[in-house]
């Protein structure tokens, strides 16, 4: 980058022979001054170069500069003495001895500090984002980003899948989120929509024979901010026709392998495969974190003849009890602790959680009393407990609210007790239910109604629609869903099977 301005960027002159000559240009990161000599820590978007001033004009320039301050230095490239060598630095080893140094623009003192992790309010760093863009630690996400979508676009070309840009000015259509609208000014009281996803468009382009298709792109949904949850946000869309989830499975593994190269980072090649009712039944959640175990065991078999009757009344209407074993949970989890596990599961309904101690000569519970001691011991031997050994239970007579509460529980303490590990765990979750109960007792779809259903399972989609499952599939990180996707019904006799068991009327079909 040979220009009036600068010759190389900072981290490059890592590479530079001794006494090579440059100029550097960028903003006064931070500055050390020993009175006939001075340091400046020069920042551009590459990282830092040390400045070394000890010559009497550059000096003298350079004891008027501030932090933020933005200027030119040219001089020589310089070894390090070697008790200032800074192996956390790309140019730790060398620096720069100023021949010369302009101040291409002064700078008033900074709101907060650029080099110093300061706790600043939210919204001061919003304003002033800017500045806040210049704290390296904000400045390499924007970069890692770059890196990861470079990474995915070349990734995707070389697969044959083709860039193509869709329109942004669309017809509002059915998501599940709230659109963002904007007026028309040629057409009053009209409105287009913001895309919450590209999906008419890249279907009209599957349609056309562009069988593989993909987009990195923006899109919007007017709904509550949420960690995971942006009214503006870019995802990596792709389409591709003639395939099985297999194909897109194996694609997206090769994808997320080449996107956390690109970061320096390693996932493991062959992410495992679990269905969604593996996936309730283990851990409660659709979206299992792996890095750590607390896998959930189901009781309620033991239940239906047991003197407690909270429990047996549970097991006889077709509830769920069920529970995790906490290893050593006798010395992390007094009563006191138990007492605030419940405060995170009240919300759901739930009284409290119900728990028992295995102690080293007796047994501690709440409920022991009502139990008999052959009861316990097979719940002990069921979830594999050992002296020291805590097992956490919920009951309720709907299923999920149980599964809710042990996910919120086994979170919670993946954390509490340092359970988590640090690397991470991909999990592919599939054959999700086609259909799902709405809150007034209606079939609905799971996904949406394009969603095909299982070929094996087809045969019982009228008699049985709850069992039928889909062919859709979620790629999980850590307990956070990465994406998702689904194969769609191409057959239009199956596609009307699934309108009128929706009883979806011709209007409503002719929306979707």
């Amino acid at each position: 980058m040979n220009s009036k301005f600068r010759t190389h960027l900072a981290v490059e002159t890592a590479e530079l022979s001794i006494n090579t000559s440059i100029t550097v240009s960028g903003w006064v990161h931070k500055i050390r001054d020993l009175g006939q000599l001075l340091f400046i820590d020069l920042r551009d978007r590459s990282g830092l170069i040390q400045i070394m001033c000890n010559t009497s004009d550059v000096l003298k320039k350079a004891q008027t500069c501030r932090n933020e301050w933005v200027i030119q230095v040219s001089g020589t490239i310089q070894p390090r003495e070697a008790q200032n060598i800074n192996e956390n630095l790309p140019t730790g080893e060398i620096e720069l001895q100023a021949t010369s140094l302009t101040v291409l623009n002064t700078s008033e003192v900074p709101i907060f500090s650029i080099f110093e992790d300061q706790d600043v309010d939210e919204n001061l760093r919003l304003q002033y984002r800017y500045l806040d863009l210049r704290k390296p630690k904000n400045a390499a996400i924007l970069k890692k980003r770059h890196l990861i979508t470079t990474a995915i676009r070349e990734y995707l070309v070389k697969n044959e899948y083709l860039d193509i840009e869709t329109p942004l000015l669309t017809k509002s259509t059915p998501e599940g989120a709230r659109d963002f609208l904007v007026p028309s000014r040629l057409h009053p009281h009209h409105f287009y929509a913001l895309p919450q996803s590209p999906q008419l468009f890249k279907q009209l382009l599957m349609m056309s024979g562009f069988d593989r298709y993909f987009q990195i792109v923006k899109c919007f949904r007017d709904e509550d901010m949420r960690a995971d949850r942006q009214p503006e946000f870019t995802q990596v869309d792709i389409e591709a026709a003639f395939v099985k989830p297999e194909d897109i499975m194996s694609l997206t593994n090769g994808l997320l392998k080449t996107a956390f190269e690109a970061v320096g980072l390693t996932i493991q090649i062959d992410i495992p495969i679990m269905t969604y009712q593996e996936a309730m039944s283990q851990y409660g959640t659709d979206r299992p974190d792996l890095r750590f175990d607390l896998k959930l065991q189901d009781i309620t078999h033991l239940c239906l003849d047991i003197p407690f009757k909270i429990f047996s009344s549970i097991a006889s209407k077709n509830g769920l009890i069920k529970g995790f074993k906490v290893p050593k949970g006798v010395d992390h989890l007094s009563r006191k602790v138990c007492d605030e596990l419940g405060e995170i599961v009240k919300p759901l309904g739930f009284p409290g959680i119900s728990w028992i101690h295995f102690k080293e000569d007796s047994v501690s519970s709440p409920i022991a009393k009502f139990l008999s001691p052959e009861w316990i011991q097979e719940v002990k031997t069921l979830f594999g407990a050992a002296t020291g050994d805590t097992i956490l239970l919920l009951a309720h007579e709907s299923h999920k609210p149980v599964h809710e509460g042990l996910s919120r529980l086994r979170l919670h303490l993946g954390e509490m007790l340092n359970l988590i590990s640090t690397e991470n765990k991909l999990v592919w979750i599939t054959q999700f239910p086609l259909f799902d109960i709405d809150s007034d007792g209606q079939l609905t779809s799971m996904h949406h109604p394009f969603t095909a259903p299982h070929p094996d399972h087809i045969s019982i989609l009228k008699t049985n629609p709850l069992e039928t499952d889909s062919l859709a599939y979620d790629i999980v990180l850590n307990g956070t869903e990465l994406g998702g996707g689904s194969i769609r019904i191409h057959d239009a006799h199956l596609q009307q099977q699934i309108f009128e068991l929706l009883t979806l009327t011709p209007t409503q079909i002719n929306d979707q």
